[in-house]
């Protein structure tokens, strides 16, 4: 991969873009970063067929995923447990409110 400043891709614009057509990809740097790739139309074309190809949500994936493990067992299923330990959240309530009881923290 070729890399070129902006200002000498500037002066040579003609030949990067014959590079990016010859099927290389070619970064262009501002203040010694990237900053862009010219990269040929096919190039481009693959890009954008791999952008909106439909990927699976995670769900989906982890339910085709070849185990075994029984799928019926509520695997996916939301714990309703409660996560943490609600019984010393007072010293985190802002100041003036008052609850009975932990449960009262629960949302």
């Amino acid at each position: 991969m070729a890399e070129i400043s902006l200002k000498n891709a500037k002066a040579g614009f003609s030949g990067i873009v014959d590079q990016a057509a010859a099927g290389e990809f070619v970064t262009i740097t501002r203040h010694g970063k990237p900053a862009a790739v010219i990269v040929s139309v096919e190039a481009a074309e693959a890009a954008r067929k791999a952008l909106r190809k439909e990927r699976p949500s995670l769900v989906r994936y982890l339910r085709n995923f070849p185990a075994d493990i029984d799928l019926d067992d509520d695997v996916f299923a939301r714990n309703p447990a409660s996560s943490r330990d609600t019984r010393n959240l007072k010293h985190f309530l802002p100041f003036g409110v008052a609850v009975k009881s932990p449960d009262e923290l629960l949302l």
